[in-house]
C-alpha cells in the first residue's frame, strides 16, 4: 500500500475521533493511549432481552460493590453510580504505563414505562454487575371503538 492510502486513513481516524469527542464518547486510538491525561472511566455495558425481561451487564472489575457501587431505580431510569479506586501498589512497583482507569462513573439506562421498580435485581460476581429489569405488566389491548358524531338538533327541522 502506498503512503497516500495511510495518510488518508490517518485523516479519517482524526475526523472520527473529533466526531466522537463532540458526543462525549471518544476513546483514543491505540497510538495515543500512552500520552493521554486522565480521562473519565465509563464501564462497558451490554443490554440483552431475554424472555421479555432486560438483562443489563456492566464490566466493573476491581470494584468493591459494598463500598463503591450504588444502583437506584426511578420511573423511567435506572442509574448505576460507582468508583474505581486507584491501586496503591502501582506507586510501589514503579510502573511506567497504566492503562486501567480509575475514578467515578455514572451510567443511566432508560426503563420502559410501567417497569415494576421493586422487582429489579442486581448481582455482582467476577467483576460483572448484572441487573435484571422485569418487563412491565401487560396491559389489556385496547379494542377499536366507534365514536358516534353528534349533531345539534335544529329547531324546525
Amino acid at each position: 500500500m502506498d503512503r497516500m492510502f495511510w495518510d488518508q486513513m490517518a485523516s479519517l481516524e482524526n475526523r472520527m475521533e473529533a466526531m466522537f469527542r463532540t458526543f462525549g464518547a471518544w476513546t483514543p486510538s491505540r497510538a495515543r493511549v500512552g500520552v493521554l491525561a486522565a480521562r473519565p472511566f465509563v464501564p462497558a455495558m451490554d443490554v440483552i432481552a431475554r424472555n421479555g425481561d432486560f438483562i443489563v451487564r456492566m464490566d466493573l472489575p476491581g470494584i468493591d460493590p459494598a463500598r463503591d457501587l450504588a444502583v437506584t431505580a426511578e420511573p423511567g431510569q435506572l442509574t448505576v453510580h460507582g468508583e474505581r479506586r486507584e491501586v496503591a501498589e502501582a506507586d510501589e512497583k514503579g510502573y511506567q504505563r497504566l492503562e486501567t482507569f480509575q475514578g467515578t462513573f455514572e451510567r443511566h439506562i432508560a426503563l420502559p414505562e410501567g417497569t415494576p421498580l421493586d422487582k429489579i435485581t442486581a448481582e455482582y460476581a467476577n467483576g460483572v454487575l448484572e441487573m435484571v429489569v422485569p418487563s412491565a405488566p401487560k396491559q389489556a389491548e385496547a379494542k377499536p371503538k366507534k365514536i358516534t358524531v353528534k349533531t345539534p338538533v335544529l329547531a324546525g327541522s
